[in-house]
């Protein structure tokens, strides 16, 4: 199963690459204190480590896909068996609560509508003083989606012979083009002229990364 973590455990190639990221329909949660406090503290300790895991990115998946900043769980530094308890509940309360909102986005996202072409060029890495410009990209994203690019280039110097990182995009449900927690450009899908920007924008680590972006609305 992929879902937005699997970013982080992407090989990096020469280029510049993309991927589509899905998300697995979230389904509720049905934890109860009694049934906890028959478990073992170590099988707490999983459970509340799996359910914040789940929570982070489901919090990143609607900031990208829905434009929203959403809190996430009340947690609280775990000393025992029963605070290592409220934390689960208050995660799986966290979880069923955002849960249809995250579902019913990804039945938008799966019914590919609201195509856009999205241009990325002039892209430049930079890491102190080395630099170097990977290669241009054309994609196409819909509705909801979520788009992982891993760039890499040569910047020519034998101690640091490669530059590389990577960029999350989501085309987010009221028409806005998003870079994790920055706006790129809103998108009138029924515009038929193609809107550009050039910019920084925020890389998954500690690279530098601007970039020409164009997007274009696509015919159904």
């Amino acid at each position: 199963m992929k879902s937005l973590l699997f970013f982080l455990t992407l090989l990096f190639s020469m280029g510049l690459h993309s991927q589509n990221l899905t998300m697995a329909t979230v389904k509720p949660l049905k934890l109860s204190e009694q049934e906890l406090l028959s478990l073992p503290l170590s099988e707490l300790k999983s459970i509340e480590k799996s359910l914040l895991s789940q929570s982070s990115v489901m919090a990143k998946y609607l900031e990208l896909t829905n434009d929203k900043v959403i809190k996430k769980p009340y947690i609280k530094i775990p000393y025992n068996k029963t605070s290592y308890i409220n934390n689960i509940l208050s995660a799986q309360k966290w979880v069923n609560t955002n849960a249809d909102t995250v579902n019913n986005t990804i039945k938008i996202a799966s019914s590919k509508t609201q195509p856009i072409k999205i241009f990325i060029s002039k892209t430049t890495l930079k890491d102190g003083w080395l630099e170097c410009k990977a290669l241009p990209i054309v994609i196409n994203m819909h509705l909801g989606e979520i788009h992982h690019y891993a760039f890499s280039c040569e910047t020519g110097n034998r101690i640091k012979p490669q530059l590389e990182t990577t960029l999350l995009l989501g085309y987010s449900l009221n028409y806005r083009l998003k870079n994790m927690s920055t706006k790129v450009m809103d998108i009138n899908p029924l515009s038929d002229s193609t809107s550009s920007t050039q910019m920084n924008l925020e890389s998954t680590n500690n690279i530098d990364l601007n970039s020409a972006i164009s997007v274009s609305i696509q015919s159904k």
